[in-house]
């Protein structure tokens, strides 16, 4: 009897996500039934590839973004805590045309703020960077 009230409370599955705060890159690890694991995928975001290619120097730092538990009885559990850049990296297609609009002078200074700047400054970023993106968007639709 203890044994299956226990069994009720057994996570079927566990997937914790992290992120790198400066390129929006994910990092996944799905656990089943509290022992199996899948190992880490990484989803690397159009920002750190670009980064990579132009040779633009930053840190990765994974910082735990969200878990969500399964149980047995199908019931989910959550929680959540997501830098700035979980705005810009949520979006794929602005994350695109942020990076293929962007110089690397621009894509370095993101970068410095992004990984020292304080968390005002990173969301001043973030939306500089809807803004261009914005302004991009109205400057072909008038074109």
């Amino acid at each position: 009897m203890m044994i299956a009230a226990a069994l009720i409370f057994l996570p079927l599955r566990e997937v914790q996500v992290e992120i790198d705060p400066v390129t929006g890159s994910m990092r996944r690890q799905t656990t089943w039934l509290g022992f199996l694991s899948t190992g880490p995928q990484i989803e690397v975001s159009p920002l750190e590839t670009r980064l990579r290619e132009s040779g633009i120097a930053w840190t990765p730092s994974w910082r735990f973004m969200y878990c969500t538990t399964d149980d047995v009885m199908g019931r989910k559990y959550a929680c959540r805590s997501a830098p700035p850049i979980y705005t810009l990296a949520s979006n794929r297609p602005a994350m695109h045309d942020f990076v293929r609009n962007s110089t690397d002078d621009d894509l370095r200074q993101f970068v410095v703020t992004m990984q020292s700047g304080d968390r005002p400054a990173q969301h001043v970023a973030i939306d500089a960077a809807f803004q261009k993106l914005l302004a991009d968007i109205i400057a072909r639709q008038n074109r």
